[in-house]
C-alpha cells in the first residue's frame, strides 16, 4: 500500500506539472483519505492541496475545510520518533 501511495503522489505531482489541477486536487483527497501509510508526508499532501484550491482552482470555500488535526498528531508521533533517536 505505501508503494502505491508513493506512485498516486508522483502521479499527482505530475498532474500539477500538466496543470490538470482538479484532477491532482481528487488525488491529494485520495490520499489523505487513508491515515495509515506514510503518515510523514501527510502535511505535504495538506499544504499541496490547500494551495490547489487557493490558488489554482480559485475555490476559497474549500480551503476552509481542510483539517490540520490528523496532521497535528502524526507530526507528535514523528517528534518523539526523533527525541528518542537523539537520546540514544
Amino acid at each position: 500500500m505505501s508503494q502505491a501511495l508513493r506512485t498516486l503522489d508522483y502521479a499527482a505531482d505530475l498532474l500539477q506539472k500538466l496543470r490538470r489541477y482538479d484532477e491532482a486536487a481528487d488525488l491529494y483527497s485520495v490520499m489523505l483519505m487513508q491515515q495509515i501509510y506514510r503518515l510523514n508526508t501527510r502535511g505535504y499532501w495538506y499544504d499541496r492541496l490547500a494551495l490547489l484550491h487557493d490558488f489554482h482552482l480559485k475555490n476559497k470555500a474549500k480551503v476552509g475545510w481542510l483539517d490540520y488535526g490528523d496532521h497535528r498528531g502524526s507530526l507528535a508521533v514523528s517528534c518523539r520518533r526523533c527525541l528518542c533517536r537523539l537520546c540514544r
